[in-house]
């Protein structure tokens, strides 16, 4: 849930815009079960509007000379998917978050990512479909991820590898029967 002291400050360095349009917030595995999207718990999760973390982060931004308040050009956008601890899940909601950054690029938003936890592996698996499909993130300042675990996935060189534990079990059972 709640970010550290630590690093709310590192995320806000790494923003590092002085006026950022929106900030892209990814929630990880399974956060949207312990609160609902917008925030109408008692206690708001970091990825939600009004939370702790939002209201910290734009109270290191500059203000807007119009509105002369803090923050008031930060616009907190959170990105809500299953959380489910699957890969699966993840490159689904990889797609779906690129859909969104590139509504972002088409109406020429500046803008930066932090994700938690597999909301960095959301993150990743966006950026790595939109570099395979060629695909620029012109409005991209920066992306942050805290806390993600990332896995290599390779692909096991015999075929008989990728089977699961049940159908390796058959693979030799039949087998067995054809030379006995």
């Amino acid at each position: 849930g709640l970010l550290s002291a630590r690093q709310l400050y590192i995320v806000s360095f790494a923003c590092g815009a002085r006026h950022m349009a929106k900030i892209v917030t990814i929630h990880g595995t399974f956060a949207h079960i312990e609160a609902s999207p917008h925030g109408n718990d008692a206690i708001k999760q970091w990825w939600q509007p009004g939370s702790t973390f939002e209201i910290s982060l734009k109270n290191m931004v500059e203000p807007d000379t119009a509105a002369n308040e803090p923050g008031s050009d930060v616009e907190f956008k959170p990105f809500i998917w299953s959380g489910d601890n699957s890969e699966r899940e993840r490159r689904k909601a990889g797609s779906r978050l690129l859909r969104d950054l590139q509504a972002l690029e088409a109406r020429n938003e500046k803008y930066c990512v932090v994700g938690h936890s597999h909301g960095g592996s959301v993150i990743s698996s966006a950026l790595l479909e939109a570099a395979s499909r060629g695909f620029e993130l012109k409005g991209l300042q920066k992306w942050i991820t805290i806390g993600t675990p990332f896995v290599e996935l390779r692909r096991e060189r015999f075929l008989f590898l990728r089977l699961p534990l049940l159908l390796k079990a058959m693979f030799v059972a039949s087998l067995m029967l054809l030379f006995m």
